[in-house]
């Protein structure tokens, strides 16, 4: 059974909103985690993230520590080519230097000197403090010439105070620490609370949102305090995307819509003809396969019927072919109501068209049905004030076996024109030996009288 085009529209375009509505609900349904949840292992993943990263760069500060320990000519002019190595291997680390805590330093360079003055407090911090003492590493956060960057340091105390520092670009550290993936659903914010009062902030997504929703968390890393935020993404302009999915599923289903009405179409124009509407001769085939195996299977009757028009080239002659068309259409309205809606009316050709009665109890009601034929046809026509008066000439055939269409067509066919060659305005059944006429009213049939 063959789905009207209107209800295929409609069923493309829910189909299209319950796959919206599920891609929603997978991503932000109720068979996800809670918010603040979700908003948890976003900070777990971001102290996790950053602290490895840091601890990465405390190794290498470490290693650095290890090597001048033992050979401690490595804290001279050999220092300036571990440096660049290091820089070279490492893109986040901006400077490395060595350097005597207890000695001044002059440098033209405002940079280089501001860089000095600041390890030389964060070494200072290093001795006071006995919990980051034992950790060997501590680090502060800095702006330098508008660059701000995580200064990590360590000391050398023997067999003359040295200290060894990094000077990272906190932006370089962070894309390193893969800090961004988060932010994809989460928005998130950084902080670093420097000793002299510089606070360096990083954002990941929209501050806005962060607002009351963001869960905070208090971390140390290397000596140093920060305060990680995060919030979930909401998704944005959720009304609006449920109107667009909305018009794309209105705008699916009248694609499938046009295009199930097309085809539709397609399929109608292809068994059927364009003038009258009825049934075509291919639609006509597959109606009389159907008659014959009905008719094999009961005990019932399925009678064909060839009709050629009488008297209808004179008015294609004297009216021309638009009064013809308009005939042609009035004889198949006429040709509808005489049968059942079971039966079909189809047009063959021209003038010619072919009725299909099937699940007759007896002959004798075929021929009923060709009286009243008759009767209808020969109504006077009456088409844009013009009066025409058609007759029709019929050839029956009893479907009571299995035959191939085109030898079901040539004898009715047959007994079509024997009506018509005894006069015209009669119905005749078709007879191997020989066509049994029947005369307009006449309603005596033999039922021995056809051969199949």
């Amino acid at each position: 059974m063959r789905c009207p085009p209107g209800w295929t529209g409609l069923f493309v375009a829910i189909g299209l909103l319950l796959w919206i509505a599920i891609i929603e609900y997978a991503e932000h349904g109720v068979g996800r985690n809670s918010p603040v949840s979700t908003s948890e292992s976003a900070l777990e993943a971001f102290s996790h993230r950053l602290r490895a990263e840091l601890d990465k760069y405390r190794g290498q500060l470490l290693t650095l520590r290890s090597a001048i320990l033992t050979q401690p000519a490595l804290a001279g002019e050999a220092f300036k080519d571990l440096s660049y190595a290091l820089q070279a291997d490492h893109p986040a680390v901006r400077t490395a230097l060595v350097f005597h805590p207890d000695e001044t330093h002059n440098d033209d360079n405002r940079i280089a000197s501001e860089l000095y003055t600041q390890a030389v407090q964060l070494y200072q911090r290093l001795q006071t403090n006995p919990a980051i003492t034992t950790q060997k590493v501590i680090g502060t956060t800095l702006k330098l010439a508008g660059s701000e960057g995580l200064l990590i340091l360590t000391d050398i105390p023997e067999p003359a105070p040295l200290a060894i520092a990094l000077y990272l670009d906190l932006d370089s550290l962070l894309a390193q620490a893969a800090i961004t993936s988060l932010a994809q659903h989460h928005h998130l914010a950084l902080y670093s609370d420097a000793p002299d009062q510089q606070r360096l902030y990083r954002l990941f997504g929209d501050e806005e949102q962060l607002g009351d929703r963001a869960l905070t968390r208090s971390v140390q890393f290397l000596g140093q305090n920060w305060r990680l935020q995060a919030a979930e993404r909401q998704p944005a302009h959720s009304g609006l995307n449920w109107l667009l999915s909305l018009l794309l599923a209105l705008l699916g289903g009248l694609i499938a819509y046009y295009y199930a009405r097309s085809k539709e179409r397609i399929r109608y124009l292809a068994l059927h003809d364009v003038l009258t509407g009825l049934p075509n001769k291919r639609l006509l085939q597959d109606r009389v396969n159907q008659a014959q195996m009905a008719a094999l299977r009961s005990s019932k009757v399925s009678i064909f019927m060839y009709l050629d028009l009488d008297n209808f080239k004179p008015i294609n002659d004297q009216h021309g072919h638009k009064m013809g068309d308009c005939a042609l259409r009035e004889v198949a309205k006429r040709l509808n109501a005489c049968v059942r809606k079971s039966d079909t009316v189809a047009r063959i050709s021209g003038d010619e068209f072919a009725v299909v009665l099937s699940r007759l109890h007896h002959r004798h009601e075929a021929i009923q049905i060709a009286d009243k034929i008759q009767r209808a046809i020969n109504q006077p026509l009456s088409i844009n004030g013009k009066q025409a008066k058609l007759g029709v000439s019929i050839g029956l055939y009893a479907l009571d076996q299995p035959e191939p269409f085109d030898t079901v067509l040539a004898r009715a066919d047959a007994a079509m024109y024997a009506a018509k060659h005894n006069g015209k305005h009669t119905y005749t059944w078709y007879n191997s030996s020989g066509a049994i006429q029947l005369s307009f009213g006449d309603m005596a049939l033999d039922d021995e009288g056809q051969q199949a």
